[in-house]
């Protein structure tokens, strides 16, 4: 119950992202493993807010991540977690964007090009 709203950010895009890539489906992949790193964000924001509880909550008023990180006796490092939460969501953004974008520009090289006279 505790995690359950941050595996299904997860868990959906991550299946779809499989999906797609047993299709071989370069874009459909492409687009799911963007969504799946664009949650990390969103969750290292409400990492980092564990012990503050600033942030508006669906639900009870007890944070999950709070409860998580003081049974972990990592509380005390919720900024941090958080901070690298966001960064490996904007890195994995980047590098997604940077695979497809080569992937695009091999495949139509690979393609023939036919002069037109």
């Amino acid at each position: 119950m505790i995690l359950g709203g941050t595996l299904g950010e997860l868990f959906v895009p991550l299946l779809c992202a499989l999906y797609f890539f047993w299709q071989r489906e370069a874009t459909g992949f492409a687009f799911c493993s963007f969504w799946f790193f664009e949650n990390f964000p969103y969750i290292g924001t409400y990492i980092a807010d564990a012990r503050t509880s600033v942030l508006p909550l669906v639900g009870s008023g007890d944070s999950d991540w709070e409860i998580l990180l003081s049974q972990w006796g990592l509380l005390a490092q919720d900024q941090k977690i958080g901070g690298t939460m966001r960064t490996f969501g904007y890195l994995g953004m980047l590098t997604t964007i940077a695979w497809l974008a080569y992937r695009l520009r091999h495949d139509a090289a690979a393609k023939p090009h036919f002069l037109s006279e």
